[in-house]
């Protein structure tokens, strides 16, 4: 079982590659710092469900998060990413 597959592994200000609904098709990953762990089970096979806050959003995202606090922040974890330095 991979990291991203185990809750324990996951915590909030972690940065993250998350695969969202509407991108399963397409497979474009979203990158981010976790907000809030979704995943009530301690492994899930799919990936851990999560909010984030994404980075480099645009001005259009930012302008329809006004409107929609939850427009494309949960998704599952495909990816940890390094942290910044």
């Amino acid at each position: 079982m991979e990291n991203y597959q185990i809750r324990s592994k996951v915590h909030p200000k972690q940065r993250v590659a998350v695969l969202l609904k509407e991108d399963y098709e397409n497979g474009n990953l979203t990158y981010g710092t976790v907000d809030e762990i979704l995943t009530k089970t301690d492994t899930h096979y799919r990936g851990i469900k999560v909010r984030i806050k994404p980075e480099n959003e645009t001005e259009e995202e930012k302008e329809i998060r006004k409107t929609n606090p939850d427009y494309r922040l949960v998704g599952r974890i495909k990816v940890f990413l390094p942290k910044v330095k």
